[in-house]
């Protein structure tokens, strides 16, 4: 019930600030699917492969959801590049 009252609220502010309407319903769904246990591992799966397509449509190489569920417990990042 709690879940079904935060989508509520959800659409009403974000349609008061013209929010796209498509990116909308799938964050709706998504928090209403995900107030479901069960569901939680459909819901982390579908929320991975949402962010490889923008990632890809970023030109950004995505060959495997698992290196994005790696990446995204990262921190802190240090990198040896040297300038040239």
């Amino acid at each position: 019930m709690l879940a079904l009252a935060l989508a509520v609220v959800l659409v009403t502010v974000q349609l008061s600030r013209d929010a796209n309407i498509l990116r909308l319903a799938e964050f709706t769904l998504l928090l209403l699917v995900a107030s479901i246990p069960v569901a939680m591992p459909a819901v982390l799966s579908m929320t991975m492969a949402m962010g490889a397509k923008e990632l890809a449509a970023q030109k950004a190489i995505v060959s495997r959801l698992e290196a994005i569920e790696e990446l995204a417990g990262i921190e802190i990042l240090f990198s040896d590049k040297p300038a040239r």
